[in-house]
């Protein structure tokens, strides 16, 4: 447990996470939690184009046949490009935020969750949490609107992941 003074007081840092934004995790989290809805009705609208492009073919209707061949192109496209372009958008903010450097996180839990990176700080009440995410390198903690708190599985500071598991879930209360 690492003591903090906090306004006069002692705060109790039950858990501290450490890490710098890696490209790996910027992978998971554009596809695991900002693009995962896109992809996933993506995949669904592109089955379903498919399935009448063909029954259009069979049925020889030329006019139909071109206007869902089009929408399987779009969709496609959509796929594979909405990704790439959310994280090229997420790179420059981040690179405009911190001038080009690349700035460690730092994400304390005691009361609230404080997080700080570079500048910038922000804290988080355990009951804005909606979901807790749990990737191959990361964890987020969403809050919905497409904004969360990243960790880094490997940045721990004197605590093991499981023991944060178990912590998290009982501290967050709206967590379905």
């Amino acid at each position: 447990m690492i003591k903090k003074e906090k306004g006069g007081q002692a705060m109790d840092t039950i858990f501290e996470n450490r890490y710098r934004f890696s490209d790996k995790m910027m992978n998971e989290y554009v596809y695991g939690v900002l693009m995962k809805k896109t992809i996933i009705y993506g995949i669904i609208i592109l089955i379903a184009g498919i399935a009448v492009f063909a029954w259009s073919i069979v049925r020889g209707n030329i006019l139909f046949t071109g206007i869902y061949g089009a929408v399987i192109f779009i969709v496609a496209a959509t796929l594979v490009f909405a990704p790439k372009l959310t994280k090229r958008e997420l790179k420059r903010n981040i690179y405009t935020m911190h001038k080009g450097e690349q700035k460690e996180t730092i994400v304390k839990f005691s009361d609230r969750i404080y997080m700080k990176e570079g500048e910038l700080t922000m804290t988080v009440d355990y009951t804005q949490i909606r979901k807790i995410i749990d990737m191959k390198t990361s964890i987020v903690l969403y809050m919905g609107s497409n904004s969360g708190v990243i960790l880094s599985k490997n940045g721990f500071e004197c605590s093991d992941i499981d023991d944060f598991m178990e912590f998290i879930k009982e501290k967050c209360i709206n967590v379905k």
